[in-house]
């Protein structure tokens, strides 16, 4: 495996600071960090790093792929499975729930139990639009198309993130 290169230099041409680094494979990348601030184009660098040192010694690293081009994804590969009806409520779920709530730019590999916690939390608590709360039932489902979205996310090749932080919440009780 060839040396690791790894360090920052200014371009006149650009406003930012630029980075050299070496991945996991040996490819040694150049590109901009997109920080102005010293320190903040060090802490990304240091991210660099630390992937390529996390994938050499075999332990997990989810791609770095943001929510909005997953769900995209996820729906548009889904929908010959499902009926009309589901793929719109999942789509509709994406778009005015879970991409606002989480951000359409954040990361699915930063997405963390706690975060899903919270989406959950004020997903039980928030009102309707014609009056009244959301059904238990309304977010049981949703968490359910969640968690199979984490599981979508987890398959070899893909690896969008290294845990289902959708999975495993305990359902609420829905009325007969």
């Amino acid at each position: 495996m060839p040396r690791a290169r790894s360090r920052l230099f200014r371009d006149p041409r650009s406003p930012f600071w630029q980075a050299v680094w070496t991945d996991a494979r040996g490819v040694t990348h150049r590109k901009s960090t997109r920080c102005r601030d010293h320190g903040a184009a060090s802490a990304w660098l240091a991210a660099r790093e630390l992937e390529r040192v996390s994938a050499q010694a075999g332990i997990p690293v989810a791609a770095a792929v943001i929510l909005d081009v997953a769900s995209a994804e996820y729906v548009a590969e889904k929908e010959p499975t499902w009926s009309k009806g589901w793929r719109d409520a999942v789509e509709a779920w994406f778009r005015d729930r879970v991409l606002p709530h989480f951000g359409t730019e954040r990361t699915v590999g930063t997405i963390t139990r706690a975060d899903v916690e919270r989406f959950r939390a004020g997903e039980i608590d928030r009102p309707r639009r014609r009056g009244g709360a959301v059904s238990h039932a309304t977010v049981n489902r949703m968490m359910a198309a969640l968690a199979a979205f984490g599981e979508w996310c987890l398959v070899e090749g893909r690896q969008y993130h290294v845990a289902n932080p959708w999975a495993k919440h305990p359902p609420l009780p829905e009325d007969e």
